[in-house]
């Protein structure tokens, strides 16, 4: 199916992408970030962690289902990725607290709408005989993913190429945004049995 192809090629390039950032943030930070005169370090990375997890939270039991029933699933999905752009370029330019917060903010609520949407997206367009399956090979790939891009992302923030690495991470999600654009318009219900699903 034509669509299924194109749902898989943008779930993996969000994860990759997003494996990319995830990954090496704090390595990123702690080489190029100063928070109150300091290094930016494990106190400073806790309080961001604790603000993705809130975040998260938010999204999955408020966001969500508010959001599913205004966008079709392509609107949704463009939406995330260009959440994930603006949250990419803004943390790789970011020089003060407020601009690093607006960055995590976007890229948190990107990816917390994100895993609920595809796989309403792959229920959609699949049968629920091939459910099972279509959902386990996808799962399989984006773990492929979820593998490789920390690895990449550690061999180039080696080299200290803080550029390269958030530009591959932007590079991707744009692939991911294109593609996109060329699943059709459908709405569906992201509904608590779905959210449940993916959790």
């Amino acid at each position: 199916m034509p669509v299924l192809r194109v749902l898989i090629i943008v779930m993996l390039c969000h994860f990759f992408a997003y494996g990319m950032y995830s990954s090496q943030l704090p390595v990123f930070l702690s080489d190029t970030f100063i928070w109150n005169g300091l290094p930016f370090g494990p106190k400073a990375l806790s309080y961001l962690l604790m603000a993705d997890g809130v975040i998260n939270i938010f999204v999955q039991l408020f966001l969500l289902g508010w959001v599913s029933q205004y966008f079709s699933e392509r609107k949704l999905i463009i939406l995330i990725f260009a959440l994930l752009c603006t949250g990419f370029l803004t943390a790789g330019i970011a020089t003060t607290i407020p601009v690093l917060v607006f960055a995590i903010v976007c890229i948190s609520i990107a990816d917390a709408l994100a895993k609920p949407t595809y796989l309403a997206a792959l229920s959609v367009h699949v049968s629920p005989a091939r459910q099972g399956i279509v959902i386990g090979t996808a799962q399989a790939l984006i773990a492929i993913a979820d593998f490789i891009s920390p690895v990449l992302g550690g061999l180039v923030l080696g080299y200290a190429l803080y550029g390269v690495w958030i530009g591959i991470a932007i590079s991707v999600a744009i692939i991911g945004l294109v593609t996109a654009m060329i699943l059709p318009f459908k709405k569906f219900s992201a509904n608590s049995e779905t959210r449940n699903r993916i959790m």
